[in-house]
């Protein structure tokens, strides 16, 4: 009979050891897959302000037709844009 309440005791103590090593894996493997998933995201929104400020820059360049300098003393012109 006293063998008997050993072997359960360390039956139950191995069943509640592994249900909490099970339940703990799964907790930190989603706990990983959704960082994992953030820092993917927060990496794709930096890139796509950059990206979008560029379109915007290039739209209003096609709209104003160009860039303009007033020309002064202090500055040259660029060889490439003499016959534009």
């Amino acid at each position: 009979m006293r063998l008997d309440i050993k072997k359960l005791k360390y039956k139950f103590i191995l069943v509640i050891g592994l249900v909490l090593l099970v339940s703990f894996g799964v907790l930190l493997s989603y706990r990983t897959t959704l960082q994992n998933n953030l820092v993917i995201g927060q990496a794709q929104q930096q890139a796509r302000i950059p990206h979008h400020q560029l379109i915007l820059t290039r739209q209003w360049f096609s709209d104003h037709q160009g860039l303009f300098v007033v020309k002064t003393d202090g500055v040259k012109e660029k060889s490439y844009a003499i016959n534009v």
